[in-house]
């Protein structure tokens, strides 16, 4: 099966949208969609290609569809269930999760409360937390956000069984604040990209590397993730981990 098979909706109401594309292997990537991944009022399905693989894996795609950074009542407990249940029914031996912004968060989250093998984040909040962190962003959704489900997912990283790999643009000061946050962990993989800001998935995308990079996460290979960031930087070479 390849990965233009069709994407089947599973659920939608008024808080989450989660829709599924099945393919050939028994692994799964939960892929989180982006409050900038919004179009005409509805979500869209982000990282399709690079999470499929060419169909290789299952790939189900998690949207919250109040921007709330699932913060909504029983919101990533409902998206938590969903997760457990597909995995039994599609019989899934590895699971994977992917996102971008609100999306990165929540593909970090996801790893304190089902067993995660990999999560390949990009610029991702670390907390929204006011206690925590000063972020001025995305106040307009913030103002109805309810109780996090991770205050801090700095705080999940060490012991926990997932590999994390987090990049973020150098250019952005509020997503380097952000990184900040983050622990001096073996199973965190830190990159802090020259040359983006916010937009570092989209700079890599249009450099045509966004695939690549995802399967180097995906698979865990630091060597090949070093090597494309430092293609993706030339001539700056400033990729840090």
């Amino acid at each position: 099966m390849s990965s233009r098979a069709a994407v089947e909706e599973l659920v939608e109401d008024n808080f989450i949208r989660l829709r599924w594309l099945p393919g050939t292997g028994s692994r799964m990537v939960v892929s989180f969609t982006s409050l900038q991944s919004m179009k005409d009022g509805q979500p869209r399905d982000e990282f399709l290609g690079a999470a499929s693989q060419g169909g290789k894996n299952n790939v189900l795609f998690v949207s919250d569809k109040k921007w709330s950074w699932y913060s909504k009542p029983d919101t990533m407990n409902r998206i938590v269930d969903y997760v457990k249940q597909i995995s039994e029914l599609e019989e899934i031996t590895e699971t994977y999760s992917i996102g971008n912004s609100m999306g990165g968060y929540g593909a970090m989250a996801l790893a304190h409360f089902v067993p995660i093998k990999r999560v390949a984040a990009f610029v991702p909040q670390i907390s929204l937390d006011s206690s925590i962190i000063d972020e001025p962003r995305w106040m307009k959704p913030r103002a109805r956000h309810g109780t996090y489900p991770v205050a801090s997912v700095a705080d999940i990283i060490e012991g926990n069984g997932a590999e994390f790999f987090v990049s973020l643009g150098r250019n952005q000061r509020y997503d380097m604040a952000q990184a900040d946050l983050l622990p001096d962990a073996k199973n965190l993989n830190l990159y802090r990209l020259a040359g983006c800001a916010h937009d570092a998935a989209e700079k890599l995308k249009d450099a045509g590397l966004l695939n690549k990079v995802v399967a180097a996460k995906l698979a865990g290979d630091r060597g090949q993730l070093d090597a494309l960031y430092d293609e993706f930087q030339r001539p700056s070479r400033e990729t840090e981990r």
